[in-house]
């Protein structure tokens, strides 16, 4: 009897044992709250403690630029756009548009003016607005002087929509370049570029834009593909800000 109540004894320690080892086993691997740093920490993001997030929000920006390659004309631009992000690395440019404003070069002037049968033409931009797709493949941060964080992201962005256009004639009279109006009108244009976008919060940011405008303009009584580089510089900010 005595080694029976010894056996049981000892059975009972064993599954009491069995049974405490479960209970923390399973104490352990309860999930609990996770912060952001532990969730990024367990999944396959590579930046950590993103602060923004575009997905299901609007962004409105404001910009200004010119376009530096074009000999002919000084084309400056100011504009707005709209977009509508459909995710983080998707989304909807609803709209571009750019207000020019443009003059022709002196270098031009000076050309025509010293050559007595000379006779240009050139189309110089008035207003453009294109309707464009955003594609953004990449995003991190940078350190700067050691401590300070900026956030970035890039993009790519490809469209069309139309142009308003006037097109010049610039000829020699008396050895002055004169110029003169001969066409105005609407011109189809795609464009497409590549972009950066600094966060300084998680709603407001920096933008600089490259971006070619081909617009398909008429010179010398024919219609062409005329490529116009601009750059532009902005600020740009999200709805919702959180």
């Amino acid at each position: 009897m005595m080694k029976l109540a010894i056996v049981i004894t000892s059975l009972k320690y064993f599954f009491f044992g069995a049974a405490l080892s479960t209970l923390i086993a399973v104490g352990a691997s309860d999930p609990s709250p996770e912060t952001q740093s532990d969730s990024e920490a367990t999944s396959s993001s590579v930046v950590r403690n993103k602060i923004f997030y575009k997905a299901g929000k609007i962004e409105f920006a404001g910009t200004a630029g010119l376009m530096p390659y074009d000999d002919v004309n000084n084309h400056y631009l100011v504009g707005a756009k709209v977009s509508w992000h459909l995710g983080d690395h998707w989304g909807w440019e609803i709209l571009d548009a750019q207000k020019g404003f443009a003059s022709v070069t002196d270098w031009t002037n000076n050309l025509v003016a010293t050559n007595s049968n000379t006779r240009l033409q050139t189309a110089q931009l008035n207003f453009m607005g294109t309707s464009n797709i955003v594609f953004s493949p990449l995003y991190g941060k940078i350190r700067i002087f050691g401590s300070s964080l900026v956030y970035f992201d890039t993009y790519l962005v490809a469209g069309a929509g139309l142009a308003s256009t006037e097109t010049l004639q610039i000829a020699n009279s008396a050895g002055k370049a004169v110029t003169s109006s001969i066409k105005t009108g609407m011109d189809p244009v795609f464009d497409f570029g590549l972009g950066f976008k600094l966060f300084l919060t998680r709603s407001v940011g920096l933008v600089l834009d490259l971006r070619d405008y081909v617009v398909f303009s008429e010179t010398y009584g024919r219609r062409t593909a005329k490529s116009n580089y601009s750059v532009l510089v902005g600020v740009n900010f999200f709805i919702p800000n959180f």
